[in-house]
């Protein structure tokens, strides 16, 4: 509910936005007890009664009222298999966003997890890689639906704001204290050893085995999973792929060699669902 309030809000900000609330109210009391839950229609009808609600939700003052609350905030320290849990909630909101993309982030999670167990990799880093799968698509909060469930090719535009998402990704992380190297490694998911990835043209010494890790894991998941232009892929055709992509230097070989052990492993890792499960 919040997400359609915040994209039927946006367009109007700086401008009209005390005159098109109205609108906005009724078009989400419409949706009362089909799309949304009563109980938070309720309160978001009762919060956005006053025009103060409105005026905070613009850029120059949400901003002063998030930094507001950093300052006030207390710590609040949690386990490893809490952040864990957490990051599951947050999986299943962001893959939500699209049927054809539900399950994604925890498929990345459990391959980008086996794939840096089969390479030897500490049992502290292994659960961060996980971590780190789940979380890596979280900027896509902040994409359109009608991008993410295009049936077609991106246009430039469509593809300039599906650019943002990885960068979205590690502004969101990297402000939580202990999750600096799970930031980067999301936010990597779409860096290239040759440096022309994005967005931040990380070069090969800047990209370490765990983000080269999830950058395999989302490319063989996706190629896994149904999409809005094309259906599931096979094993030989997912690993096709794979190699193209080794040889143009967008994927790592050695990462890549480990997936090519064993494929159908891969897959069932790739296409899990626990996401359902979650709290």
């Amino acid at each position: 509910m919040v997400d359609r309030v915040d994209a039927l809000t946006c367009p109007h900000y700086g401008k009209d936005l005390l005159m098109a609330r109205h609108d906005i109210r009724g078009r989400i009391a419409a949706l009362r007890d089909t799309l949304f839950a009563p109980a938070a229609v309720d309160a978001f009808l009762q919060a956005s009664s006053a025009e103060a609600f409105w005026l905070t939700l613009e850029p120059p003052h949400l901003e002063r009222f998030l930094f507001d609350m950093e300052r006030e905030h207390q710590p609040q320290l949690i386990s490893f298999g809490e952040l864990k849990q957490l990051a599951l909630v947050f999986a299943h909101i962001v893959d939500a966003k699209s049927h054809f993309t539900v399950e994604h982030s925890d498929g990345v999670a459990s391959l980008a997890r086996y794939l840096a167990e089969q390479m030897g990799l500490p049992a502290a880093s292994c659960e961060k890689i996980e971590v780190a799968g789940l979380l890596h698509d979280l900027g896509k909060l902040k994409v359109p639906d009608e991008i993410l469930e295009k049936p077609a090719a991106l246009s430039e535009l469509d593809r300039s704001v599906m650019l943002r998402h990885s960068f979205e990704s590690y502004q969101i992380l990297r402000r939580i204290e202990g999750l600096e190297e799970i930031a980067l490694w999301a936010a990597f998911h779409h860096e290239m050893p040759t440096g022309n990835g994005y967005p931040f043209h990380a070069s090969a010494s800047e990209l370490g085995t765990e983000a080269r890790i999830i950058a395999v894991a989302d490319v063989f998941q996706a190629l896994a999973q149904d999409r809005p232009y094309r259906g599931s892929m096979s094993c030989r055709e997912i690993m096709a792929i794979m190699w193209q992509l080794v040889e143009e230097g967008h994927l790592d070989r050695e990462v890549v060699s480990v997936v090519a052990r064993d494929p159908e492993q891969s897959w069932r890792r790739a296409t899990v669902q626990r996401v359902k499960n979650a709290p």
